[in-house]
Parts: C-alpha cells; sequence; structure tokens
C-alpha cells in the first residue's frame, strides 16, 4: 500500500462539514443498528486524509463505526469519488 500524494487542503466549509458529520454518524449509527446490516455510501468521498493530516469523511465514517461497534452487528462502506486517483491504496 501506497501513501495517496493527491491531497488538498481543508476548505473551511468542509471542516465544518466533517464536525457535523461525525456527530451525526455518532448518532445514527447506534439507532441503525436495529437492522441487521448497515449499509453507508459516500458518493463524494474525496481523498480520506487531506494535506494539513485532517480526515476525510471516510476516515470519519469508519472511525464512527469502530467507536460504535457494540451496536453494530455488521456494517458495508462504500466510498466513492470521480476523481479515481484518489481511491488507490
Amino acid at each position: 500500500m501506497g501513501e495517496n500524494t493527491n491531497t488538498w487542503s481543508i476548505k473551511p466549509h468542509t471542516s465544518c462539514k466533517h464536525e457535523l458529520l461525525h456527530h451525526y454518524l455518532n448518532a445514527w449509527f447506534p439507532i441503525l443498528s436495529h437492522y441487521p446490516d448497515l449499509f453507508y455510501v459516500d458518493g463524494f468521498c474525496g481523498p480520506g486524509r487531506y494535506s494539513g493530516g485532517e480526515e476525510g469523511s471516510p476516515i470519519i465514517a469508519l472511525k464512527s463505526a469502530l467507536n460504535n461497534e457494540k451496536y453494530i452487528k455488521k456494517a458495508n462502506f462504500l466510498f466513492i469519488d470521480k476523481e479515481k486517483k484518489l481511491l488507490k491504496i
């Protein structure tokens, strides 16, 4: 696995969006755990980590799921971005 060098600096509105996403997922993952399978789709996932080290939405979603693993029986994640170079691992 190589390091992803296709990153950019995070914009203020994106940072705010990620803060909201963090709180939203931590509230909803326990609620959604009543279903046998959890499906999470991120349609504009971005680089995962920004040039300043800030976490992107894929990392935030995965960490939120891990923080709520006692509630989640099975989780499926799909991360999509139009920039295919971002999805290389």
